[in-house]
């Protein structure tokens, strides 16, 4: 982000030229006093800005991106270290206790009640249920047995993953809406990149996906921003036409229109299979019929405003 003003970059895109650098000395430096250079440093970033090439642009806004991306994980790396050391420092002060030392064990109480399979238990009598072993394995030590996530607490939504790659696609698409899901619950952001580390070392065929992940968890933005994100190649995200391009143009609806570019936006691409498998579906809102037929024979302008509100509805675009 930046903090130039965009009444005074208008300002200068009307009143001002876009080869003004050819009015501007190369030895300004040696004319203006010292306490003015960074003043003037800052005029020529406001003026570039002002007429900033669509390419420049990209640059620009795929640096800002790598380097939102690199601050994310040198958080979330800070994080696992401060994780990490607290661990370490509970470890030496048991071990200073002697809750290690041979023939004793930390919290062990020799009468504690036993069940028929000679488990702990709390001195309840109820029968142990099975689909209860199954629901809770492996949450002891952070992690379920076939790559779960960590226990059920505010940051540690219960769910789990399988360790082999699923063979039908729905069935990976909901794992890995699962994993998102659960992601979506963990605060600070940047600490769901550590999670999702923790996930994929338990379940490595979610590898490919990872990007799928993080990008259904991308905040709301402008249309303006999905508008100017078309053109910049994204992984785990596909370009989405906000008039669905296929009725449209069996409508009698002419390329230029569908491919406009206030009509394309890029978004994560889980939401787009999501708004896709919206408009393919039966409502009782619409007579019985799918949004996409519902639409037949419509004007543009309903169209557009049913695919901008969807757009809202999934989290894409803000409202």
């Amino acid at each position: 982000m930046d903090d130039f003003d965009p009444v005074e970059l208008e300002r200068i895109r009307r009143w001002g030229r876009p080869d003004w650098r050819r009015f501007v000395r190369p030895d300004w430096e040696r004319y203006v006093h010292p306490a003015g250079h960074e003043g003037m440093r800052k005029d020529f970033a406001l003026w570039d800005r002002a007429f900033e090439t669509p390419f420049a642009r990209r640059l620009r806004l795929e640096r800002e991106e790598r380097d939102r991306e690199e601050r994310e994980w040198e958080t979330a790396c800070a994080e696992r270290k401060r994780r990490a050391d607290i661990a370490w420092e509970r470890f030496k002060a048991a071990f200073m206790r002697g809750d290690f030392a041979p023939g004793r064990k930390a919290n062990f109480n020799p009468d504690q009640p036993r069940d028929e399979l000679g488990r702990w238990t709390d001195g309840a009598t109820e029968a142990f249920d099975e689909s209860d072993a199954d629901a809770t394995d492996g949450a002891d030590h952070g992690s379920s047995a076939d790559g779960g996530l960590p226990p059920h607490d505010d940051n540690h939504p219960p769910e789990r993953v399988p360790r082999e790659r699923p063979e039908e696609s729905r069935d990976r698409t909901k794992v890995i809406r699962a994993v998102s899901n659960s992601l979506r619950l963990i605060l600070p952001a940047a600490a769901r990149l550590s999670v999702i580390g923790t996930i994929i070392s338990g379940a490595v065929w979610l590898r490919e996906y990872r990007d799928e992940i993080l990008t259904d968890l991308d905040p709301p933005k402008t249309l303006r921003e999905l508008n100017d994100a078309v053109e910049i190649p994204r992984s785990g995200t596909q370009r989405h036409h906000v008039v669905e391009q296929g009725p449209a143009e069996q409508d009698g609806f002419s390329r230029s229109e569908i491919d406009a570019p206030d009509n394309l936006v890029r978004i994560p691409k889980q939401k787009h299979q999501r708004i896709s498998d919206w408009y393919s579906t039966k409502s009782v809102a619409y007579g019985g019929m799918t949004p996409r037929d519902w639409l037949r024979g419509k004007s543009w302008e309903e169209r557009r405003s049913l695919g901008i509100q969807k757009l809202i509805d999934f989290g894409v675009l803000k409202p």
